[in-house]
């Protein structure tokens, strides 16, 4: 039995490169259950085995959406769907009765990403915690709906209490309460001196222990492909390690394995599988799957990405035209 694999995208139209992705996904794992969680009527047919659930809200989605202060005009009411996607996962597994990896819209998984092995263990929910206030969803393992219920329950609560937090504030505070019940998805190498924090090694080993591999946070995607264009006007800029992360990323070596067909990461002479990338940049290419390859080995390619940068017009233009057509409404 595998987990059912599980993208959420709430409140817009799903970006092609979201259906991309989804395509690439099923290809890699056809004997898989690939679902598209949304809450939009007008989602095109995007892949014949793609099962498409309509997420219908509730009242604790309401209740965090109120407690929210962030601005609803950013993004379609991003930092809310963030959150609001802890509910759709719950209200899937609900009906489903399926434990689940949800990955989020812009990673990329390889093809011997270990699914099984999520079902074999004895974890109920997995994710990576990256920095003392991040944990991300870049890949979110929950077994039974009854974590997933605890998980929106302390969303709402910690909503109530921070109208500014997000969700990787509430996924690093729900690891806190929860440190001996939650594994910890092991972001990076196996050694103390690829961290900041030398106690991250001991809170990774157990996920090492079962997986021998790394499940990308936000730290491998963006050092190597690049920051989200739509923070900076269209540019994307590749080589940056996130303040605050605990990940040395800028110290760690990365080769593409042509027996994978994905990358590895090297470090203290040693090489470690990566399961997962979160590519933030998010280029087409990198998730159309018969161009994913690469332009992966392109990228790798360049040994020194420190300081380089890439200009997207189309997300420029993207940017533009939206502004122009919000200045109209007002």
């Amino acid at each position: 039995m595998l987990p059912t694999i599980v993208f959420v995208h709430l409140n817009s139209p799903v970006p092609l490169y979201l259906q991309l992705n989804i395509i690439s996904t099923i290809k890699k794992f056809p004997d898989a259950k690939v679902v598209l969680i949304h809450n939009d009527k007008k989602t095109n047919q995007i892949h014949s085995n793609l099962w498409k659930f309509e997420y219908q809200p509730g009242a604790i989605s309401l209740s965090i959406e109120n407690s929210l202060n962030h601005p609803k005009d950013f993004r379609n009411n991003f930092w809310f769907s963030a959150i609001q996607r802890f509910d759709a996962l719950r209200f899937y597994i609900e009906k489903s009765n399926e434990p689940i990896l949800h990955l989020e819209s812009d990673v990329i998984i390889s093809r011997d990403f270990p699914l099984e092995k999520f079902i074999l263990s004895k974890m109920k929910i997995a994710f990576p915690v990256v920095a003392k206030n991040r944990g991300v969803a870049s890949s979110v393992f929950i077994k039974d709906l009854e974590t997933a219920e605890k998980l929106i329950r302390f969303a709402d609560e910690t909503s109530s209490v921070n109208s500014n937090t997000t969700d990787m504030e509430i996924l690093a505070g729900f690891f806190e309460k929860n440190q001996d019940k939650i594994v910890v998805l092991a972001f990076g190498p196996d050694s103390a001196s690829a961290y900041d924090e030398s106690f991250i090694l001991k809170r990774v080993l157990p996920a090492f222990e079962t997986f021998r591999g790394v499940f990308d946070g936000n730290d491998i995607g963006v050092y190597l492909f690049g920051t989200d264009p739509r923070n900076a006007k269209g540019v994307s800029f590749m080589g940056t390690s996130i303040p605050g992360n605990y990940a040395r990323v800028n110290q760690w070596n990365f080769k593409f394995d042509n027996l994978r067909q994905f990358i590895n990461l090297e470090f203290d002479d040693k090489v470690f599988p990566i399961y997962s990338v979160h590519a933030t940049s998010k280029q087409l290419t990198l998730f159309y799957h018969y161009t994913q390859n690469y332009v992966i080995r392109r990228y790798l390619r360049k040994t020194n990405p420190a300081g380089g940068k890439k200009y997207f017009p189309f997300t420029t233009s993207k940017m533009v035209i939206r502004k122009i057509r919000k200045s109209l409404k007002t």
